[in-house]
C-alpha cells in the first residue's frame, strides 16, 4: 500500500517536473530569442552608425567671396584664423592637399582664371598649423565648391632633387619666422622649409614634378637667386645652375612616379 502510494507520488512529481521543465525551457528560449534580437538590432544600429559619414575637422565660421585678380596673400599659420586672398581654385586645392599645380589634373577652365577670398575661423580659438588647416580646407572645398576628387599614380617626366658630390651648403632655418616661402622673378626665398617642401616649390618653378631624394631632414633657410624667366635678359643664372653653385643641390631629369589628384566634379561657390 505504502509502495503504491509512493509510486503514485513519484509519477505525479514526474508530471510536475516535466511540465515545469517544459515551461522553464520555453521561457528560457523566449528570453534567449529576445536577447538575440536586441543584440541584432544593436549590431545593425552600430553598423549603420559606422556607415554614416563622419564630419571631419572643419572651420567653425567660414567666408567665401569672389575676388578680382591681384597680389596673392595668405595669413601666417599658427593663429586662430586662416585667410587667403585672390587665390585660384587650383591654388586652394594645392594648399588643401599639399600638392603642386602639376599634380592636379582636370577640372573646368576657370579653376586658374577665377579668384576667391576665403576666411576660416578655428573652433574654440585653436592654433591652426599647416596640418590643422589642410583637412579643414578640404572640407570647405567639398562643402562650398562641391569638389569631388580621386587619386591616381602616374609615371611622368620630372626631376629628382639630390645633393652634389661636394655636399649641401644649407643654412639652419630661422628660429622664429612667420614669413612663408616666396617665389619671385629673381629667385626663391624661404626662412624655414623642409626639403620636401622645397622640392614642391621647385616643381612650381620648373613646371615638372620634383621628388626629394636628398636624404636631408629638418628645416633650412633657403636664399636662392636665379632668373625665373629663362628668356629674361639678366646676369642671374638658371635655377639648375643656381642650385649647384649656391646650395650644393642638383636637379636630375628622371621619370618619376607621382600621385595625381584628378578633379571629378566641382562647382562655383555662392558668396556669403
Amino acid at each position: 500500500m505504502q509502495g503504491g502510494a509512493l509510486a503514485r507520488v513519484d509519477r505525479a512529481l514526474e508530471v510536475v517536473d516535466s511540465g515545469f521543465v517544459r515551461r522553464f525551457l520555453v521561457v528560457g528560449a523566449l528570453a534567449l530569442t529576445f536577447a538575440t534580437a536586441i543584440r541584432a538590432v544593436a549590431s545593425q544600429a552600430d553598423s549603420a552608425a559606422s556607415d554614416r559619414p563622419t564630419r571631419p575637422a572643419a572651420f567653425e565660421v567660414t567666408s567665401v567671396k569672389k575676388a578680382q585678380p591681384g597680389l596673392f596673400a595668405i595669413s601666417p599659420y599658427g593663429g586662430s584664423q586662416f585667410s587667403i586672398n585672390r587665390a585660384s581654385l587650383t591654388l586652394l586645392i594645392g594648399i588643401a592637399f599639399g600638392l603642386s599645380d602639376t599634380d592636379i589634373v582636370g577640372g573646368p577652365s576657370w579653376r586658374d582664371s577665377e579668384y576667391y577670398d576665403i576666411v576660416g575661423k578655428a573652433e574654440d580659438g585653436m592654433a591652426l598649423t599647416v596640418e590643422e588647416v589642410r583637412p579643414r580646407l578640404q572640407w570647405l572645398l567639398a562643402e562650398r565648391f562641391r569638389l569631388v576628387t580621386h587619386r591616381e599614380p602616374r609615371r611622368v617626366p620630372g626631376h629628382v632633387l639630390v645633393v652634389t658630390r661636394d655636399g649641401a651648403r644649407l643654412k639652419a632655418a630661422d628660429a622664429d619666422s612667420s614669413v612663408f616661402a616666396s617665389i619671385l622673378p629673381t629667385g626663391v626665398y624661404a626662412p624655414s622649409t623642409s626639403m620636401d617642401s622645397f622640392a614642391a616649390i621647385l616643381a612650381r618653378v620648373v613646371g615638372r614634378p620634383v621628388v626629394n631624394e636628398t636624404g636631408l631632414t629638418g628645416s633650412y633657410r633657403v636664399d636662392l637667386d636665379f632668373a625665373a624667366d629663362p628668356a629674361a635678359t639678366t646676369d642671374l643664372p638658371s635655377v639648375f645652375t643656381a642650385l649647384q653653385e649656391q646650395l650644393g643641390l642638383r636637379l636630375d631629369s628622371r621619370t618619376v612616379e607621382v600621385e595625381k589628384l584628378l578633379i571629378d566634379s566641382v562647382e562655383r561657390p555662392s558668396d556669403n
